[in-house]
């Protein structure tokens, strides 16, 4: 699926969008109502964890998402 991606005309939004997916447990719905603030803080880091609102998850529950610093093999 990512090499299909890595063909694709915004190749880095399709592979982030199915890493967000698979590694974090989002939904569709969830990736598409992320802003660049909800995962970057102001100085530009990533964000050790995000905040999904009631309003972007499926059920209108509030849930916490926990991001790994550590680089990961795929």
């Amino acid at each position: 699926m990512i090499a299909f991606c890595s063909s694709r005309k915004h190749k880095m939004r399709d592979q982030t969008s199915i890493h967000m997916s698979f590694l974090a447990g989002l939904r569709v719905m969830e990736i598409a109502a992320l802003t660049v603030g909800d995962v970057y803080d102001t100085a530009g880091a990533v964000r050790s964890q995000f905040n999904i609102t009631g309003t972007q998850a499926k059920g209108c529950n509030t849930r916490a998402i926990y991001v790994n610093n550590k680089p990961s093999v795929c």
